[in-house]
């Protein structure tokens, strides 16, 4: 398929086909059936992908909504980089079985994404910087549909309810209730209008199949740009595309939030012909299951707290690498390997190395920023090994050899009798709190002086 743009708005079942695409592609809805999978150009990806052989993303791919590209034990190739669209709100998780994953630049250097997991066996290789960041400042739901709400109207119109912002919000999200919560059989559209103007200032479409996120009973997908809304805003949340295999619900009960008071829930619920301002009042507030937003009080959806990162299958580093969260895991699931640089940050969370570290190929200087616990349970190889101040590092495997220094700026567990090595190069404890947890015993260490670690009975 040749065309400078190609974009999948809803469902593709690619019928035990490939389906090469030279140009830009965007799918907006859910991929299956489909042998390989490869891009030319930049992706925009809204849905889940499985293929049973290779997927293949030449340029560079943006997130719209969490997503899950799974493969049968088969290769997952970036080429370019990977993005959300907006931070800390978008998941990536790749399933490939023994396939090899490929990030050839970084990862969620421009939007940071929410969370990455790479769940598979086959082999990792980083070839850029991994950021990933959720939000730390609450995220309210202004109607929460119970999960599993099955609707009772077919009614197509356009359905609304009134919101008064009192305090400024800003919208990162828009929802639409799905019935049952098991995917929307029909496309569905959702906007929020100025209910003064009936002026459309956000919409988004979810296409049939469309996975987004589901919260509750109800799937969300992100604004390409937040929508902030003034104290003083007054608005109609507002949904149409419900049929007989999709149904809304009318007086279902559903919970509103009005985030400690910065937006209240005011006059009647609306109806009106589908695209429509819903000019016709109803009995109640809040009385449809239709559209929902998430929002923040205030103007940035921007500060907070970081998403998980999880590497199942063996890793190589083909250039210096950085792996940031801001407190959340970083977790190796297996080996580690590559003559490059590794630096992890997690603020508060915990680093985890599973696996052999440089077993086959030494890594170049490990630095591992964290003040929570930095894990160790096999041999370590670098050329150097730093950990900051502030956490704890264990150290459960047998051997950590390195050219050059050592220096743990943290407390130090031994779990197992253990042996420090450098080259003629220094092994520095800046704490005196070391412990074993076996009949074994360290020598005393002097902080910050070059000491040889001896386990004595």
């Amino acid at each position: 398929m040749t065309a400078t743009t190609v974009t999948f708005t809803s469902t593709v079942d690619g019928g035990a086909n490939s389906l090469a695409v030279a140009g830009i592609a965007s799918f907006g809805g859910a991929v299956t059936n489909m042998t390989t999978l490869s891009v030319s150009g930049t992706s925009t990806i809204s849905a889940n992908i499985t293929t049973t052989s290779t997927q293949a993303y030449t340029g560079a791919v943006t997130l719209g909504a969490s997503t899950t590209l799974t493969t049968t034990n088969s290769a997952v190739t970036f080429s370019s980089t990977v993005n959300g669209t907006t931070a800390g709100m978008q998941s990536l998780t790749i399933a490939q079985g023994s396939g090899a994953v490929t990030f050839s630049s970084t990862v969620g250097a421009t939007v940071a994404l929410n969370s990455l997991s790479v769940n598979g066996s086959g082999a990792i290789t980083l070839n850029g910087n991994v950021t990933t960041y959720t939000l730390s400042a609450t995220t309210y739901t202004a109607y929460t549909v119970a999960a599993n709400a099955v609707g009772n109207q077919a009614y197509g119109g356009s359905l609304g309810m009134d919101f008064d912002v009192i305090s400024t919000i800003t919208i990162s999200q828009l929802g639409v209730f799905d019935s049952g919560s098991n995917g929307l059989s029909s496309p569905i559209n959702v906007r929020i209008y100025n209910r003064n103007t009936q002026a459309v200032v956000a919409s988004l479409a979810f296409a049939a199949g469309q996975s987004g996120t589901l919260i509750n009973g109800s799937r969300f997908m992100a604004l390409a740009t937040p929508l902030t809304l003034s104290a003083g805003f007054q608005g109609v949340i507002e949904a149409d595309g419900y049929n007989a295999s999709e149904l809304n619900g009318n007086t279902i009960s559903q919970v509103t939030n009005t985030g400690g008071g910065a937006i209240s829930f005011v006059g009647s619920s609306r109806y009106g012909s589908a695209g429509q301002y819903p000019g016709s009042l109803d009995a109640s507030v809040a009385q449809y299951l239709a559209g929902t937003f998430q929002y923040v009080v205030g103007t940035s959806v921007s500060t907070g707290t970081g998403g998980t990162q999880s590497y199942s299958g063996p890793v190589t580093l083909a250039a210096a690498t950085t792996l940031t969260t801001t407190d959340s895991a970083v977790t190796f699931g297996s080996t580690v390997d590559g003559a490059q640089a590794l630096t992890v940050s997690t603020g508060s969370g915990a680093i985890t190395f599973t696996g052999v570290v440089g077993g086959t190929t030494a890594l170049g200087a490990l630095t591992l920023n964290s003040t929570g616990v930095t894990t160790f349970s096999a041999a370590v190889t670098a050329a150097s090994v730093t950990t900051n101040a502030g956490g704890s590092t264990a150290i459960n495997g047998a051997t950590i050899t390195t050219t050059g220094a050592q220096t743990y700026n943290d407390a130090v567990t031994l779990g197992a009798g253990t042996t420090l090595t450098t080259t003629d190069s220094a092994v520095r404890a800046a704490s005196r709190s070391t412990t074993c947890s076996t009949t074994r015993r360290p020598q005393s260490i002097s902080p910050l002086t070059p000491t040889r670690w001896v386990p004595k009975r």
